[in-house]
């Protein structure tokens, strides 16, 4: 088993924050843009790389907000997560071409099925 380092985006504006949305089995559930450090990347290129994917936008990288350690076998999930370690670096950004820039992402996460800015 490995640690999986992950960059995730805090995009905020006008109280409403950039949430990517998903569903599995269980219903809707909404994640942070953003995803796994590949090979030879730095945090930076990861996240990225990971927002045009998600959400299909350039974004402006600003300061380290977060650090989140997540250990699947201590959670709700740990049936199908036990063996999964990750380090969560959350970062606030700000879309480069703007809100009302809508883009379709270049390649979504499986369960995503769309973006959303959800209230704060």
């Amino acid at each position: 088993m490995h640690i999986r380092n992950s960059a995730k985006a805090i995009i905020i504006n006008d109280d409403k924050i950039l949430l990517t949305k998903n569903q599995d089995n269980e219903g809707y559930f909404y994640l942070y843009p953003g995803g796994g450090q590949e090979y030879h990347e730095t945090l930076h290129d990861a996240l990225l790389r990971e927002c045009i994917e998600e959400i299909g936008q350039k974004v402006e990288i600003g300061a380290l907000l977060h650090i989140r350690e997540y250990i699947g076998k201590n959670h709700e999930h740990a049936s199908f997560d036990f063996n999964m370690h990750q380090v969560e670096y959350y970062f606030v950004c700000h879309l480069m071409d703007g809100i009302n820039n809508h883009k379709k992402p270049t390649n979504p996460d499986s369960h995503q099925v769309g973006i959303e800015w959800i209230c704060v």
